[in-house]
């Protein structure tokens, strides 16, 4: 009888796997493969994945995904994203991620919810969730995330216009005096980031220590523990996941941030970035060890219509090594190099340079600026001396420093010709490589007209003078 089983479980085997591997040929052609049809092609692939798996998340989120869509864009009432929740959830009430999902849709039908049932119905199914597993490190942060937000709410000071009216005297106010919801919502955020900290891994960790010490500041007066920011953490990030955040000193007293969404945003930033970089070949920076008089600048400039640039600067004493790529625009993890460089460049070429970066206020500049766009350039300045380093990011820098990455690209032989800022020219960048600034040609003009005039005024002199004595 046992021999029988065994081989009956021997031949099921390779159909467990091989349904094993449908789905995930199937997730991949629903997520990441491009097609040339209609959506509804995606969808037949999500619902053969709910035949061989009725709970598959990936495949149910892109079923709820789509119908969201469909409710925005027509006038039909009906809520067919909670529909087609609740039916599964029917089916499989003890499963975890269906409520996490219930919590993120269960207002897709756009119904007017006010500030306190939103707050509520969403914690009501994280909790249904918790119920079922405690100890699980997305659930926690999930609730801590809902209670985080709901406390932070009357310290809320609205940016970019957002959230505000503006009066006929231009005076800028919050369009309602919101209020927290939730009871203690304070102790309770607390409650489930140290539970996050307990159950999950490093990347959330690092992300919960900000609010954890807003909290804990808030609520009882005490300082900041020390930042626990493990190795396996540091490899992954080319600069630290907090690091587009601007923290200032004090920063764990001020309740009109909210740290979970600033240092999460800041997080997928970098790495976003550092993956890109790897595909280039572009090392970290940061932790690069140089000798204290050497020097190392990088500029990447990444531009929504054409090629993303690099340029690099290496000084190691009066050796300066400039090199420089253009990578292609195509959207996939392996850029191609499309053209790159390597040269030497002069002593005065370095020095008129760092003059016009530093004339710029590079140092003083916050890490991360951004102004809401739809298109335009993504400016990113490193620099790295001895064991000292600073970077800038921006989408609209300053008009100086503008100027003075230009000044760099202008070393190599990339084209600026088509892709010059509107306020700078080309012949002006050839005038700073000479020194030539509009304030210097008005100083030289002056002194030159000044110099014409003296000596006009020396020649005139000596003539009127014998002139003079002739007539007596």
């Amino acid at each position: 009888m046992h021999r029988k089983l065994l081989y009956i479980f021997i031949l099921l085997l390779p159909l467990t796997a091989l349904s094993a591997e449908t789905i995930r040929e199937l997730e991949g052609r629903l997520y990441w493969h491009p097609s040339d049809k209609e959506n509804e092609d995606k969808m037949d692939i999500a619902r053969k994945i709910l035949r061989l798996d009725p709970v598959n998340i990936s495949a149910i989120e892109f079923i709820c995904d789509n119908y969201q869509v469909r409710n925005v864009d027509s006038d039909n009432k009906v809520d067919s994203v909670n529909i087609f929740l609740d039916n599964i959830i029917e089916k499989h009430p003890n499963n975890k991620n269906l409520y996490i999902l219930k919590s993120k849709y269960f207002n897709s039908g756009n119904r007017k919810l006010s500030d306190k049932e939103y707050a509520q119905k969403e914690v009501y199914y994280l909790n249904k969730a918790f119920q079922l597993d405690s100890t699980n490190a997305e659930i926690n942060y999930l609730l801590a995330k809902a209670y985080y937000s709901d406390f932070l709410v009357p310290y809320y000071e609205p940016v970019f216009g957002i959230g505000v009216k503006v009066s006929d005297d231009k005076a800028k106010t919050p369009i309602v005096n919101r209020h927290s919801v939730l009871p203690t919502s304070a102790v309770n955020a607390l409650h489930y980031l140290h539970n996050v900290v307990k159950y999950g891994g490093d990347s959330l960790k690092t992300i919960v220590y900000f609010p954890i010490q807003q909290l804990r500041y808030h609520l009882y007066k005490v300082n900041p523990e020390p930042l626990y920011f493990p190795k396996r953490i540091s490899e992954r990030y080319i600069y630290p996941p907090w690091f587009y955040a601007n923290l200032k000193a004090g920063w764990y007293k001020n309740l009109s941030e909210n740290y979970i969404f600033l240092i999460e945003w800041s997080s997928d930033g970098i790495y976003s970035m550092g993956r890109f970089y790897k595909s280039i070949n572009e090392p970290p920076l940061m932790h690069k060890k140089i000798q204290t008089s050497d020097e190392i600048i990088r500029f990447s400039w990444f531009r929504s219509f054409q090629s993303t640039v690099f340029v690099r600067l290496d000084k190691t004493d009066n050796d300066i090594v400039l090199s420089w790529k253009e990578i292609s625009r195509n959207n996939s993890l392996r850029k191609e190099v499309v053209r790159n460089g390597k040269k030497h460049i002069s002593l005065s070429d370095y020095h008129t340079f760092s003059i016009w970066l530093d004339k710029s206020g590079f140092d003083s500049y916050n890490t991360y600026e951004y102004v809401p766009k739809f298109d335009g350039k993504t400016w990113v300045m490193e620099k790295l001396r001895g064991d000292k380093f600073k970077v800038y990011q921006s989408n609209e820098p300053p008009e100086l420093f503008i100027k003075a990455c230009y000044l760099l690209v202008s070393f190599t032989d990339i084209d600026l010709t088509h892709d010059m800022d509107r306020n700078v020219s080309m012949k002006e960048i050839k005038n700073m490589r000479t020194g030539l600034t509009p304030s210097a040609i008005i100083l030289y003009g002056t002194l030159g007209f000044g110099i014409i005039c003296l000596v006009l005024i020396i020649i005139y002199q000596p003539f009127t003078g014998s002139k003079k004595k002739n007539i007596l």
